[in-house]
């Protein structure tokens, strides 16, 4: 094909908007504010928003 092989695994630059992910996570530690980083996470994918620092 005349290409490197890591041009498959190289990803796309895509810009990201976190905006409604931290609006999010602030609206769930202002109701539970004894929450840590894992009930957040899992309150936040209940509403169906998948967070991770992966992605």
């Amino acid at each position: 094909m005349g290409i490197a092989r890591s041009t498959y695994y190289d990803r796309p630059e895509r810009p990201t908007d976190d905006t409604a992910i931290v609006e999010a996570m602030s609206e769930v530690c202002d109701v539970f504010e004894s929450y840590g980083y894992r009930r957040v996470d899992a309150a936040l994918r209940q509403q169906g928003l998948v967070v991770n620092h992966m992605a």
